[in-house]
C-alpha cells in the first residue's frame, strides 16, 4: 500500500496507527518525497507532518532539492499542529541562502499565530534562517527583541533553546 493510501486511512487520533505506518514505510527510498507531496493534501497533512518529523529526527538528511521541495509545501499547512510539525523540522534542515530567505518569510508570517507553540518555533526558525544567511540576523534579532517584551515564558524558552543549539552547531563547524 502506498504512503498516501496509508495516511488516508488514519482516523486522525490513533498514534499507534501512525507509528505502525511509519515503520511499514521507513525503508522506502522515496519516503521523504512521498510525505512531502502529501503535505499538499489537506486531509493528509497532519499525518504527513508527524511522519516527516519522526523521519528527520531519526536521522534522515534531506538533500538541498528535498529541502526546497519541503519548504515549498510549508504554506499548505492548514492546522496549527501541522504548522508546528513543519517548524519542528527546521533544526534538521541544511539551508542554503535562498532556502533561508524562504524560511525566514514563512516564520515571520507565523510570529502572530494564535498558538504559542507555533509562535515559539517560528521565532526559533528565524534564528536558524539567520544562521544560514547572516544578512537576516539584524531583522531576526529585532523581532526577537520585540518578543522579549510580550511573549510567554514558553516562547522565550524556545528562543533560548534555538540559540543554544545554534551555538553548539557553530562550534562543531569551526
Amino acid at each position: 500500500m502506498s504512503v498516501r493510501k496509508t495516511l488516508a486511512r488514519w482516523d486522525g487520533r490513533d498514534r499507534d496507527y501512525l507509528k505502525a505506518a511509519y515503520r511499514r514505510h521507513l525503508d522506502e527510498p522515496r519516503l521523504l518525497a512521498s510525505l512531502t507531496a502529501c503535505l499538499a493534501l489537506e486531509p493528509l497533512q497532519l499525518a504527513a507532518g508527524q511522519l516527516l518529523k519522526w523521519h528527520l529526527e531519526r536521522g534522515c538528511v534531506p538533500s538541498p532539492r528535498q529541502v526546497q521541495a519541503l519548504l515549498a509545501k510549508f504554506d499548505c499547512a492548514q492546522s496549527w499542529q501541522t504548522r508546528l510539525h513543519l517548524l519542528q523540522l527546521i533544526p534538521h534542515l541544511n539551508l542554503g541562502p535562498k532556502q533561508a530567505e524562504l524560511l525566514f518569510t514563512y516564520c515571520r508570517c507565523h510570529l502572530a499565530d494564535d498558538n504559542k507553540f507555533v509562535r515559539a518555533w517560528a521565532y526559533g526558525g528565524l534564528l536558524y534562517a539567520a544562521w544560514a544567511k547572516r544578512d537576516l540576523s539584524a531583522e531576526a534579532e529585532a523581532l526577537i527583541k520585540l518578543a522579549e517584551g510580550d511573549e510567554s515564558a514558553s516562547v522565550l524558552a524556545r528562543i533560548r533553546q534555538a540559540r543554544k543549539h545554534l551555538a553548539h552547531r557553530s562550534k562543531s563547524v569551526d
